[in-house]
């Protein structure tokens, strides 16, 4: 099974049980530079932790394999090699803009500013267990304008 046909199923489960899926993590990251190079290895959504209860109560009825950490505010679904982890908004995230609204495989779901999600691996490049790959993370984003035709320029160094 493909990671995104899996993370639409994760998506809509989230959304049956009331709760707002917000994409943030690497394919964020890869929507904004329109770099196919960077790698996405899981998907990452952020959901209220107040809906913890009923997206467990979901996945336990339509028997999805998860690992629920009370300590780390994650619940980590997966489907024999593929990930999508259901962080908790109030714990991991500091976004100070709406999220955007984004299209991914039909499915309608909201996505971190590019603010935001550089914030984001900033303070992962500062205190996570992955320093050197999120400050990489973080130097890709710093480097994308919001205007997506200097993308390209910017990412190869070339100067407009």
């Amino acid at each position: 099974m493909e990671l995104i046909a899996f993370a639409k199923e994760i998506i809509e489960l989230c959304k049956s049980a009331g709760a707002k899926p917000i994409l943030h993590g690497s394919l964020a990251l890869k929507y904004y530079a329109k770099n196919s190079n960077i790698s996405v290895h899981d998907v990452d959504l952020f959901i209220s932790e107040n809906s913890f209860t009923n997206v467990i109560k979901l996945l336990d009825e339509k028997k999805y394999t998860y690992k629920y950490s009370k300590k780390w505010h994650v619940i980590e679904v997966r489907k024999d090699n593929l990930k999508v982890d259901l962080d908790s908004y109030e714990y991991w995230c500091k976004g100070r803009d709406k999220p955007k609204k984004i299209e991914l495989k039909d499915v309608k779901l909201h996505m971190l500013t590019l603010r935001d999600l550089t914030e984001q691996y900033r303070i992962a490049a500062e205190v996570s267990d992955k320093i050197e790959e999120n400050r990489r993370k973080y130097e890709i984003a710093s480097q994308i304008s919001d205007k997506p035709e200097k993308n390209l320029i910017k990412l190869r160094g070339f100067r407009p």
